[in-house]
């Protein structure tokens, strides 16, 4: 298709622009034949008589111009191959140009679509405003209505936008969708740098997700599905509107409403990378996205605010990006108050204002400097959600010039299409200057914007045309290097009789003619890693001539690779790759322990290689040296990696949560042990890689963290802390919940820790969360919308000859002024004391006891005590706990007590489960605890008794042992007990 375009288009421009529509009928059998000056047809009856060893019946019917040497022939075409033929008789030597006879139609093509009637922009009739105050879409698509580049790009327009319907009946044929990716599979298949793009990218989700905004109620934000049916609603199909383009493919990248400036840079960045690769791939990768449009600015800062945003435009045209921009929708004199970034200052930016049916700009920004033109954008009908709409604003007026880009690029002439594979910037360039040159210009707006017009789609497709070049340079020219010799391909249009090419090395000054060469066409005898620059030069049959532009090519260079990757695969391998070195033939790979020079060595044919025999839990470094044909250069720059087998901390994979706010709060400094860390603002902050502290099991140490704030700022906020005590790679909320701030403070917060017995030993993780008003269940992968959390990681062991705290300190078997005190066994414990006293008394009373209970005897009736428990090991002492409070029994209360709470255990004995009958007078929170007759709590239970009778189950009993157990119901109001018989 878009060689036969370009075939016509060059007919067109050489025959004085006879014919300019683009026609897809003609008569067969007819031909149209431009003759060379002073040649006559007559002798070429008998020299195309037979063609192909069949008659043609080739006969000249009538002379269409004297002047300009036109003559109008015919031949037999049900006998030979139509196309064929015709370029045999372009060949002729006679000949300048020959072509079909298209029929002809009436000009100003009207889609099918059934609301196209709406849509004042393409054709305005009046009556609302003022005739032809449109952009003469429907002269435009008499030459062409988009889709593919006149040497056969797929034109993409991208949009920066709220997301898009793109299963809207109206557009989703013209969605761009990455073909090159495989949906879902977690892999960057067409190594574009982003994973998954299919329909695009979010640059907040970082996944395809381009399905529009949300508001409150589910209703959906419809501003980019509204852009894109300007751009390129599909055309006459029957269904609903007509975009600019009836054939494009629109790129959807989605930021929300809420945008900055950074993920407008990135939105703007996933473009550029697609773009780039298509530039490198020869259109084999990436996409040929020729212009982008964003609807999004700020009126409150300028250019020099935002350096970076209005240096990204250059960026883009550099790659061959033109970037459309709709201005503020407030009328500002943006000479006076600029706005960004319509008052950046590129080359490769269109700044767009809005007009009206009666091409009057009235609600929105100009600016004789900064804004360069107007296009419709009050009232237009376009795709929404659901159907169609009517709209108003600037965000519609610069698609319709986005747009205007994509079909200027679909023109028949090849000019743009070459020079974009050529030079893609300057091919930017040439679509800015003709879009600028080609509006209407409008007297309101002479005085207000750069250009002095509007928009109009039919002029700038004129001037493409018109100044076409009826000889083309070679396009789409690939080189292949070697250490050596470059090897050059290329394409040229039918009308190109000969291909030159001149060649130097940069710099000199003398050039090395190839004259009348093929492609794909040898220089060998070059130096090694040299540029060298080369220029193609074509000659037409017409006798015209063009010249390409100079591009730089280089040999092959024998450099390390740069770019060293390893893939842990367990505790003794890893897969090594790196960057690919063309000219070498051979890689030597070396590796060693990072604390030793004892390297090992391997040859590999490959960028990639996988390393055996490892140890566990070792860094190695790794170096690769190029080997180019015998030569050898310096080794790469060493990289390091290390093998698993650390332990949960470094080998599972923790969650990462989302902070969304950022920057106003922050974990400022953690100590734990050894442990004393301070930071900035992280989001989130992997500290993994530090030194552990080692934590011993039993022990109890002091966790402390710190706030930090912006500009001294502060906020209460809360503290959670887990550690993954089991090392399964992820965090409970139970006994893995170290601690959860009962306040906000902005303080420092901390609390006394102890490391379960229960523990697994090894390296495992630690969670360190800063929450600005938390909900009311925090997790530890939870996003947070304001604070940060940090990683790090702690060495948890059991050391024999340390002696744990007892945990778990208890009473039961209240008997008057007795008690039993028990507590959880101490494995290394041999004997433990036990030392007690009232509150507020000075003066311990102490015992000791080789098991885990003792029975303390002659308390004070209704007194309050405090009881400690201290483990005695072979070869040290554990400090005391912190002290247990009971209270012993008071006569009157416990009188009090027994008679407002009654319960009753049965069926006593019991085997496998205890029903518990609880009359009570008061209701409150309370627990039932089942110990053993060491004073071991074997089960739990927590309860709110009510007022009055309530029955209660204790399930699933049988692991314990036979023999005598202890039920307490405890509550506020103390606690009743109850012997009860295991059989």
């Amino acid at each position: 298709m878009s060689r036969n375009a370009l075939l016509f288009s060059l007919m067109l421009v050489a025959c004085f622009n006879l014919l300019h529509g683009q026609q897809l009928n003609h008569k067969q059998g007819d031909v149209i034949l431009c003759l060379h000056p002073g040649k006559t047809p007559l002798d070429m009856i008998s020299r195309h008589a037979v063609f192909e060893n069949r008659a043609t019946d080739f006969k000249l019917n009538r002379c269409l111009s004297k002047h300009m040497n036109i003559w109008k022939a015919s031949f037999e075409h049900s006998r030979i191959h139509e196309l064929r033929f015709i370029q045999r008789l372009v060949e002729d030597a006679a000949v300048l140009i020959a072509q079909q006879n298209h029929f002809l139609s009436k000009r100003n093509t009207r889609p099918d679509d059934p609301l196209f009637s709406r849509q004042w922009q393409w054709i305005n009739l009046g009556p609302n405003g003022m005739i032809d105050a449109d952009i003469d879409a429907d002269e435009a698509w008499d030459l062409v209505t988009g889709g593919i580049s006149a040497l056969g790009d797929t034109i993409v327009v991208a949009s920066i936008d709220v997301g898009v319907d793109y299963d809207h009946p109206d557009l989703f044929d013209n969605i761009w969708m990455n073909t090159r990716e495989i949906p879902n599979n977690r892999l960057d298949d067409d190594g574009n740098g982003y994973v998954d793009d299919v329909r695009g990218w979010n640059v907040l989700l970082e996944n395809d997700n381009i399905e529009p905004e949300l508001f409150g109620g589910g209703v959906e934000e419809t501003h980019g599905t509204e852009i894109l049916g300007v751009i390129g609603a599909i055309g006459n199909n029957g269904v609903g509107i007509a975009g600019l383009n009836w054939d494009i493919k629109m790129m959807n990248v989605f930021f929300n409403s809420d945008l900055n400036e950074a993920d407008m840079i990135a939105a703007y960045g996933y473009i550029l990378e697609q773009r780039k690769l298509y530039n490198k791939s020869g259109g084999e990768q990436g996409a040929y996205v020729v212009a982008t449009n964003l609807s999004y600015g700020d009126e409150e800062i300028t250019p020099d605010d935002a350096p970076i945003w209005c240096a990204v435009y250059d960026s883009l045209g550099a790659q061959g990006i033109l970037n459309c921009i709709a201005t503020s929708n407030n009328a500002l004199d943006l000479d006076s108050v600029q706005d960004v970034p319509s008052s950046c200052t590129s080359d490769y930016m269109l700044a767009v204002t809005a007009t009206d049916e009666s091409d009057v700009r009235s609600f929105a920004a100009f600016g004789k400097q900064d804004i360069d033109l107007a296009a419709p954008g009050d009232n237009l009908y376009t795709t929404s959600i659901p159907g169609y709409d009517f709209v108003t604003g600037t965000s519609y007026a610069a698609p319709m010039v986005a747009a205007a880009i994509g079909l200027l690029y679909a023109s028949p002439c090849s000019d743009l299409a070459s020079l974009a594979v050529q030079d893609p910037g300057a091919a930017a360039i040439m679509a800015r200057e003709n879009i600028l040159s080609s509006v209407d210009q409008i007297t309101q707006l002479q005085n207000e914007i750069a250009s002095g017009g509007r928009l109009n789609m039919f002029s700038s497709l004129q001037n493409s045309i018109s100044s076409c070049s009826s000889c083309v340079a070679p396009f789409g020219i690939a080189v292949t290097p070697l250490r050596d010799s470059l090897t050059i391909a290329w394409s040229v249009t039918d009308s190109v009789n000969q291909v030159d090419l001149a060649f130097k090395r940069l710099g000199d000054t003398m050039w090395q003619t190839f004259e009348d060469i093929q492609s794909p066409f040898s220089i060998g005898g070059l130096s090694t890693c040299t540029e060298y620059e080369y220029e193609f030069s074509a000659t037409c049959a017409d006798g015209s001539s063009a010249a390409g532009v100079r591009t730089i090519a280089s040999t092959l260079c024998c450099d390390a690779p740069t770019q060293i990757i390893a893939n842990i695969l367990s505790s003794s391998s890893a897969a090594i790759e790196w960057d690919t070195v063309e000219a070498a033939s051979q890689y030597l790979v070396r590796w060693s322990p990072g604390t030793t020079s004892d390297w090992d060595t391997i040859l590999s044919n490959t960028p990639t290689l996988q390393l055996d025999n490892l140890r566990a839990c070792t860094e190695y470094i790794v170096q690769v040296q190029s080997l180019c044909f015998g030569t050898e250069v310096t080794p790469s720059d060493t990289s390091s990696f290390t093998t698993l087998g650390c332990g949960a901390c470094l080998d599972s994979s923790y969650c990462v949560p989302e902070i969304d706010v950022a920057g106003e709060e922050w974990i400022a400094k953690v100590t734990l042990g050894t442990l004393a860390n301070e930071s900035g603002y992280e989001r989130y902050g992997d500290f993994t890689g530090g030194d552990p502290p080692i934590l011993f099991l039993g022990q109890s140490y002091k966790l402390a963290v710190t706030p930090g704030f912006e500009n001294d700022s502060l906020m209460d906020e809360h503290i959670f802390a887990w550690i993954d005590y089991d090392h399964s790679g992820a965090f409970d909320n139970g006994e893995e919940l170290i601690y959860a701030s009962e306040q906000a403070d902005t303080g420092t917060q901390s609390a006394i820790i102890v490391i379960p017995m229960k523990a697994t030993e090894g390296l495992t993780r630690l969670r360190i969360a800063l929450i600005y008003e938390p909900e009311d269940s925090v997790n530890a992968c939870d996003d947070i919308d304001f604070g940060e959390m940090e990683d790090y990681c702690v060495l948890l062991r059991f050391d024999s000859l340390l002696c744990p705290l007892p945990t778990n300190i208890d009473t039961v078997n209240f008997a008057g002024t007795s008690t039993d005190v028990t507590w959880d066994r101490v494995d290394s414990a041999i004997a433990y004391t036990i030392r007690y006293r009232k509150v507020d008394e000075e003066d311990w009373e102490e015992a000791a006891d080789t098991s885990n209970s003792y029975t303390l005897e002659g308390l004070e009736d209704c007194a309050e005590y405090e009881v400690q428990v201290q483990a005695v090991c072979a070869f040290d002492t554990s400090g005391y706990t912190e002290s247990f409070v009971f209270s012993t029994f008071c006569s009157t209360n416990a009188d009090e007590l027994y008679a407002d709470v009654h319960i009753v255990a049965f069926p006593n004995p019991f085997t496998e489960r205890i029903a518990v009958d609880i009359q009570s007078a008061f209701h409150g929170p309370a627990s039932l605890n089942l110990y053993d007759l060491n004073g071991k709590l074997v089960e739990f239970h927590a309860v709110n008794l009510s007022q009055g009778r309530q029955l209660y189950s204790l399930d699933d009993l049988s692991y314990l042992s036979s023999g005598i157990y202890v039920l307490k119901v405890k509550s506020n109001h103390g606690s009743v007990f109850k012997r009860i018989i295991k059989q």
